[in-house]
């Protein structure tokens, strides 16, 4: 059998990256419980162990629940920082030195957060982390799917609005744009416009795909919105 880790070339083995990471996944029960404290958010349990018990998921659905009820805590700015600034400590811990991961407003429904409550505090952690942890990262916004293409195309034009008046350092953090949440019944197709729109903007494209959809979802991502990667294509 072959030892993968001593077969490695060095240079790959220096060079760990995590490419699929969803920030509101990040989530730990202990935050969790913080944040609903702080911010006056009601949960079924504020026991630290029972919340964890819920991530012994069996299928996308009960995942993509687990991430809704964690989010519905995130509500400042300093929410998401703390999150990020958790995931890095443990990241930290790992050989992985660079990392890409999602991240979306705390809803994109039309009545929901603006882009600039989450960026804000995720920019704040992500800029500094080469120099705090020693981990190179970028960040891939993500459009969720269930919510449909007017959403996306809202919080499109919220991320180029506010990346157009941030400071320098923070206007090349966002380096793609994503699809994720519930696959079916929402196939990529319907989302080619917003994803010609983040072409023709300079962004590289991926698309969550073929966990629950089947193989159709995958060509589809990748001939209808051109994506340069498959995110689960199982």
């Amino acid at each position: 059998m072959v030892d993968v880790e001593t077969a490695l070339p060095k240079e790959i083995k220096e060079n760990y990256a995590e490419l699929h990471i969803h920030l509101e996944g990040a989530l730990e029960p202990e935050l969790m419980v913080k944040f609903a404290k702080r911010n006056g958010v009601k949960l079924d349990t504020y026991d630290v162990e029972k919340i964890r018990a819920k991530y012994n998921f069996s299928n996308l659905q009960e995942f993509v629940d687990i991430i809704c009820a964690g989010s519905e805590t995130f509500m400042e700015s300093e929410d998401y920082f703390e999150v990020c600034e958790a995931y890095f400590k443990r990241l930290q811990q790992t050989d992985c030195n660079q990392v890409e991961a999602f991240f979306c407003n705390k809803t994109q429904a039309p009545e929901g957060q603006n882009f600039s409550i989450p960026f804000e505090g995720v920019a704040r952690s992500f800029k500094n982390s080469e120099q705090n942890y020693g981990i190179k990262s970028k960040l891939i916004y993500a459009f969720e799917r269930h919510l449909g293409v007017e959403a996306a195309n809202k919080c499109f034009d919220q991320m180029m609005e506010y990346i157009a008046n941030a400071p320098a350092d923070e206007q090349d953090l966002i380096i793609g744009v994503g699809l994720v949440s519930s696959e079916k019944p929402f196939p990529p197709a319907p989302y080619a416009g917003v994803y010609e729109r983040a072409r023709q903007a300079g962004f590289n494209l991926t698309a969550h795909a073929g966990e629950e959809g089947g193989p159709d979802y995958i060509w589809s991502a990748l001939d209808d919105l051109g994506v340069s990667r498959i995110d689960h294509g199982v």
